[in-house]
């Protein structure tokens, strides 16, 4: 494979992730996201908090002095797990648009282990009895669905990480919602 095609790869992969974040977890939840200058460095996308909370786990708006209700620990952790194979089913759909966005077969592309612990370590933490570490592929077909129906924003993100490197959160932000950065 190709510097250049490697370069495209990563870049959808955390641009994938960030898309999924954004549209999972809302706006001002990104600090950066970065693809990596060269395959040797890894890229990232760092969030403001460790643990952000889904939007779907957030009450609406209560009045003063009511109770907040509990969050669902299962939907917190259903998010992160959606999350975690974002960038693995980003990669996946690049390759099987293929050139010129003619569709192909592919074989799955590996997700990250580090993500696979990330999960792993979650829902030990959170109390649930699931094995989180082994591959649930609900989370892979959720975050294919939501990439599909963000293609766009997907393409924009991985354009600017591969001539850029890195965005800042509000960058991501604005070009989650369509608006240009340049």
């Amino acid at each position: 494979m190709s510097d250049g095609s490697q370069l495209r790869e990563r870049s959808h992969y955390f641009a994938g992730k960030a898309v999924v974040c954004g549209t999972l977890f809302g706006d001002r939840v990104i600090k950066c996201v970065s693809a990596g200058a060269s395959a040797e460095q890894s890229g990232a996308l760092e969030t403001f908090s460790d643990l952000p909370i889904p939007l779907a786990c957030r009450p609406p708006t209560r009045a003063r002095g009511e109770a907040r209700p509990p969050v669902a620990v299962a939907a917190v952790a259903d998010a992160h797990g959606v999350l975690a194979y974002a960038g693995a089913a980003a990669v996946e759909e690049l390759r099987r648009l293929g050139p010129a966005g003619s569709t192909t077969e592919v074989a799955p592309f590996p997700v990250d282990r580090e993500d696979r612990e990330h999960l792993a370590k979650l829902a030990l933490q959170l109390g649930l009895e699931r094995p989180a570490d082994i591959y649930f592929d609900d989370y892979a077909r959720e975050a294919s669905r939501l990439l599909r129906e963000n293609w766009p924003a997907v393409e924009r993100i991985a354009e600017v990480l591969a001539e850029r490197g890195s965005l800042n959160g509000d960058r991501v932000d604005l070009l989650v919602s369509g608006e240009s950065t340049r």
